[in-house]
């Protein structure tokens, strides 16, 4: 006996993904697999739009809230925010010099094995 199609709508695919859930958390709300619902995606392009817009949704809520809390004076979210959008980077450069920033002096050596059986 075959199992009933489970019927999914565009509209909880978009519902779904705007709260921020990934596809196999949307197929475990659907009670359908995740393979289920990847076909599902496949082969129904409105599905495949629904989920794009829920997360685009949901992108944008974060995004603004972000923007907001940085213009507020939250230091973490300036910094978080320039580096994603303005490119702004840490970086830490370490460099080994000799003496007086000259040249690394290294010096052969030579691995003897000297272990009798």
């Amino acid at each position: 006996m075959t199992k009933p199609r489970i019927k999914i709508t565009g509209e909880q695919i978009e519902e779904l993904a705007r709260a921020g859930l990934s596809v196999a958390q949307i197929a475990g709300s659907l009670r359908v697999s995740e393979t289920t619902l990847r076909n599902r995606l496949r082969d129904k392009k409105a599905f495949q739009l629904a989920l794009e817009k829920g997360r685009a949704d949901s992108v944008e809520k974060v995004s603004n809230k972000l923007f907001e809390s940085a213009m507020s004076g939250n230091v973490t979210a300036m910094i978080f925010f320039l580096k994603c959008r303005a490119g702004w980077k840490e970086t830490d450069k370490h460099e080994v010099t000799g003496a007086d920033g000259k040249e690394l002096q290294t010096a052969p050596f030579v691995i003897i094995n000297d272990l009798k059986e």
